[in-house]
């Protein structure tokens, strides 16, 4: 589709409050209402990240820049139900794919000057300055290593998307050295390293992934 037709179908969602409305959806209702936000969650998520996929310049200004959806989504990571969390991340890969990726990285407070991705202390203990960078990033890079298969799942393609990122537009120093401290996140124990966590999800098994277990 033409990136003109794109932001023509967005402007004309926005004229007509749907954009406005799944925005708003994202926000619990301030009394009662509970139940009813968290079922419709999962769909808002979808919605929003489909928007960011598909729709165009329009709606990655709008949503990342103007909206600031990867601040709002990021709460979500810490939903005790798996299919709001996910569906958080969906949102967040998403912005990734519209030119977020430096937001998602940067979202917290800046990084101290002297830190530096990858450095392990005594006994391969991440590096205070790497700890303290992996705790800004919260709770993203615990969620690499979470037993719900589903959100485990959808942390891993995050992470992809930001690293698709940087390869195809290298970032800025600060932002490459948090993805290099939430790559080291996959490190969970001394003498297992990234590349054999990678290697251990890929013969997760079909089912398995399926289930969401």
């Amino acid at each position: 589709m033409l990136p003109s037709i794109r932001n023509q179908g967005f402007h004309w969602l926005c004229s007509h409050k749907i954009v406005e409305a799944l925005l708003a959806g994202l926000t619990p209702p301030p009394t009662g209402g509970d139940a009813l936000h968290e079922a419709q969650l999962p769909a808002v998520l979808s919605c929003i990240a489909q928007l960011l996929i598909h729709a165009g310049d329009a709606a990655a200004n709008r949503l990342v820049l103007t909206e600031d959806i990867v601040e709002r989504c990021w709460p979500l990571l810490e939903s005790r139900e798996p299919e709001i969390c996910a569906g958080g991340i969906l949102v967040l890969k998403a912005a990734v794919g519209a030119g977020g990726a430096t937001r998602v990285l940067m979202h917290a407070a800046g990084i101290g000057e002297g830190a530096t991705g990858g450095v392990t202390g005594g006994g391969g203990a991440p590096h205070p300055d790497v700890q303290h960078m992996r705790s800004q990033l919260a709770p993203l890079p615990a969620l690499l290593v979470v037993t719900d298969t589903r959100v485990r799942l959808s942390a891993f393609s995050l992470l992809g998307s930001l690293c698709e990122a940087a390869a195809a537009s290298p970032p800025s120093e600060a932002a490459a050295t948090r993805l290099r401290a939430l790559v080291g996140a996959l490190s969970t124990r001394a003498g297992r390293g990234a590349p054999d966590v990678l290697a251990a999800l890929v013969r997760t098994p079909y089912s398995e992934m399926r289930s969401g277990t």
